[in-house]
């Protein structure tokens, strides 16, 4: 990169200021080994261009890529923005996110202690509701306040007949659709039940699974929304416990 270039810290000079950017900095090598950022290198290099003296501000992503891998395992796509309509024949596509908690403790890292010469953060990109592949403001504002962004997906249910399950993810980061949501109560069996769209339906006396499909759980739920998992019916009033399961 430019940092260690030798021509760099005069160029620096003369321009007064800069941006590091931090992020997709090299291509990936190994599906295995991605990262979109780097907490250790990003602390390395900001603490390298401070040693320049020139007032710079650090970029940090917020944006996810869907990186697409052919046979051979060897780069063939990369988008930012929204899925391809086509990938390559037989490409793996793989996504790759912005760690929110691990940028987050390097944010706090600054606030704590910096080069004198970083001035700023720039977040690259703002939030959208329109971007799917994107923080949403809840993680970004708990980041920028110097706080790390906490979890809370949890299985909520209402009504009375039928009782309806859904998830609601009131935290500040985006949640991954958990594969099983199992409800458990006394007795009998529901008189009737369903699943909704992307789920399935397991039930019998005194429980009930609904498991998620293979591409609802590629799929996460953003702060502040909720998502219907479906309903169960009972002659008599029953009380469920419902936890998030992973198999």
């Amino acid at each position: 990169g430019w940092l260690r270039q030798r021509d760099f810290p005069p160029l620096a000079r003369e321009a007064g200021r800069y941006v590091l950017q931090v992020h997709a900095t090299e291509p990936p090598h190994d599906a295995d080994d991605m990262q979109l950022c780097d907490p250790a290198r990003t602390a390395r290099w900001v603490e390298e261009a401070g040693k320049i003296g020139v007032p710079f501000r650090v970029a940090l992503p917020t944006y996810t890529y869907l990186v697409a891998f052919d046979a051979a395992g060897k780069l063939a796509a990369i988008s930012a923005e929204d899925a391809p309509a086509a990938w390559p024949a037989e490409a793996h596509a793989r996504l790759l996110r912005a760690d929110a908690r691990a940028l987050s403790a390097l944010v706090q890292g600054w606030m704590r202690d910096r080069p004198a010469a970083l001035t700023g953060v720039i977040w690259y990109r703002l939030p959208a509701a329109t971007d799917t592949m994107n923080w949403r403001w809840p993680t970004l504002a708990a980041i920028a306040a110097g706080c790390t962004p906490h979890s809370s997906l949890r299985a909520v249910v209402t009504g009375a007949q039928p009782l309806d399950l859904a998830l609601v993810n009131d935290g500040e980061l985006d949640e991954p659709i958990p594969p099983v949501i199992e409800a458990v109560w006394t007795d009998a069996a529901p008189t009737a039940a369903d699943a909704l769209a992307g789920f399935t339906l397991e039930s019998g006396p005194g429980f009930a699974r609904f498991r998620a499909a293979p591409e609802v759980r590629e799929a996460r739920l953003s702060p502040g929304e909720k998502r219907a998992i479906g309903w169960l019916r009972f002659d008599e009033k029953k009380e469920l416990h419902v936890t998030l399961r992973q198999n």
